[in-house]
């Protein structure tokens, strides 16, 4: 908690600050998805990391950031067929299918959300007539809780 001496503004996050909470989130649903699991090996695949924001801005209302495993040539990922696998007993050739998840988080308030991933934030005191700015780690466990995620998986394609 902090000191009655200190100010404590609840401000944006910052672009860097914005990067750890999405890491976080993807580092949290590959850890919990069973195709991610140790035992799990890929010869050959293909994936399309999609980051959507609302941001609320009238003037930008909506940034996307994409990132492809694939190459592109003007924009257009390079086609190639999906990973194929031989079926051992009759030997016939079958497509892998895709799958598709998804993680949607609303941002209500910008200091809850530091707290809750282990950022620090940013409080002001005066000392000698001076302001003195300094980071401070919160623990989670001493402030509500924030709006959970809403995941969405779906299977084969």
């Amino acid at each position: 908690m902090p000191l009655s001496t200190e100010s404590v503004r609840n401000r944006p996050l910052t672009g860097a600050e914005l990067i750890e909470v999405v890491l976080n989130d993807v580092r949290e649903m590959l850890q919990r998805d069973g195709m991610f699991s140790p035992y799990i090996a890929y010869k050959r695949l293909a994936y399309n990391i999609e980051i959507k924001l609302q941001t609320g801005n009238p003037l930008h209302p909506e940034h996307t950031a994409l990132v492809r495993s694939r190459a592109t040539k003007d924009g257009v990922p390079e086609p190639y067929p999906l990973p194929l696998t031989v079926d051992i007993e009759t030997g016939e050739k079958e497509t892998v299918g895709e799958m598709d998840a998804s993680r949607q988080r609303d941002i209500e308030s910008p200091n809850l959300t530091r707290i809750h991933n282990k950022l620090p934030i940013r409080t002001y005191s005066q000392v000698e007539g001076k302001t003195v700015e300094n980071s401070i780690h919160y623990e989670a466990g001493d402030y509500p809780p924030v709006k959970p995620p809403v995941d969405t998986q779906r299977g084969a394609k």
